[in-house]
């Protein structure tokens, strides 16, 4: 038996898919999670979070 998997995203260093059975993994090099939909929501915003405050941190400041 043959289970269908659906690519959501895909990068050169990560990819995340969902399974027929509706869960989620996000294979990052050689290691892949799978995870609940809410716990998969949950670490995107996480991820999303963490991003935008990477991203804060290097911008260029501005003087007044």
């Amino acid at each position: 038996m043959h289970s269908t998997v659906e690519l959501l995203a895909q990068s050169p260093c990560a990819k995340v898919t969902r399974c027929e059975g509706g869960h989620f993994h996000l294979t990052v090099g050689p290691v892949t999670v799978c995870m609940e939909p809410d716990v998969f929501r949950a670490v995107a915003l996480t991820m999303r979070d963490a991003a935008a405050r990477l991203e804060a941190s290097q911008a260029p400041q501005v003087r007044a």
